[in-house]
C-alpha cells in the first residue's frame, strides 16, 4: 500500500499511476483496507487503469466488508479522494 502512495504521489520516484495501481492491487489482495478503497477510486476515476465502474463498485464493496467504523466515516467523507 505504502509503495503504491509513492508511486501514485511521485515520492521518492518518478509518478506512475500504473504501478501505484499495481502496489494497491498486491496490497489488497492481501487485506489491506485502504488500498481497497483507493482501488476502487482508481477504477473509478480511471487513474492508472482503464475507467470500469463494476470493479470500482467491487473494491468498495471489499473495502467496506473490512473496514472498521472509524475508517468508514473517514472514507465516506471522501469516497471520491484516495487515502493517504
Amino acid at each position: 500500500y505504502n509503495l503504491g502512495m509513492c508511486w501514485l504521489r511521485g515520492h521518492g520516484v518518478d509518478k506512475d499511476e500504473k504501478k501505484a495501481v499495481q502496489w494497491f492491487e498486491k496490497a489488497a489482495e492481501k487485506g489491506c483496507m485502504p488500498a481497497m478503497h483507493n482501488l476502487a477510486v482508481c477504477y473509478s476515476q480511471g487513474v492508472g487503469v482503464e475507467k470500469d465502474e463494476k470493479k470500482a463498485e467491487e473494491w468498495a464493496a471489499a473495502a467496506q466488508r473490512h473496514e472498521d467504523p472509524a475508517f468508514q466515516q473517514y472514507t465516506s467523507q471522501r469516497e471520491d479522494a484516495v487515502v493517504d
